[in-house]
């Protein structure tokens, strides 16, 4: 059977932010055997950790007004057609709007946006781009029910298109301890 392929697309992809993380485990656990995961930067960053097993490709292509942007919308669509790939995540506005682009002109069968927060970054330029870009997906990932009903109410998605997967928690991270009724007293 062939592996699906997926590529994730990120401003950027350093260790310690709440997204950033969260993306890197998933990318990490992926089963190899059913999934050909694929990560897409558009900047630099030398506090990135590697990713064994995924595919790879940085782009200079940070904000739609800069040098590069276009540039790096058509290397990502070559780059999803020669590796066939057959979904793409965006994370964060830049990636959104280039995902948009490239995803769109390559043919990807699924194109999805994610809403991570309330869009507190946003502003009325910002807004408008977005909502211009939105048709080019086939569907939207929130990661709670409260961020779903936000964006739905803001920028009129509809509710059907917009999925909720909430955050995960690396249960390895935080090992139970156990207490003794003596120990909660104290």
């Amino acid at each position: 059977m062939a592996r699906l392929g997926i590529l994730y697309c990120i401003d950027a992809l350093p260790r310690g932010g709440g997204t950033e993380n969260q993306l890197h485990g998933l990318i990490e656990r992926l089963d190899r055997a059913r999934f050909a995961p694929h990560l897409c930067t558009l900047r630099n960053d030398p506090r990135e950790a590697p990713l064994a097993g995924c595919g790879r490709l940085r782009l200079d292509a940070r904000g739609l007004a800069r040098p590069g942007f276009w540039a790096g919308a058509l290397k990502l669509a070559r780059y999803l057609r020669r590796e066939r790939v057959a979904v793409v995540q965006s994370f964060f506005q830049d990636a959104t709007l280039l995902v948009a682009a490239a995803g769109r002109l390559a043919g990807t069968p699924v194109r999805l946006a994610s809403f991570r927060d309330l869009g507190f970054w946003r502003n009325v330029r910002q807004d408008r781009l977005l909502r211009l870009a939105y048709p080019a997906f086939t569907g939207f990932v929130a990661n709670s029910r409260a961020v779903k009903d936000h964006f739905c109410a803001k920028d009129g998605l509809d509710p059907a298109r917009v999925t909720v997967i909430p955050n995960g928690l690396d249960i390895d991270a935080f090992p139970f301890t156990a207490h003794s009724e003596r120990d909660a007293v104290a």
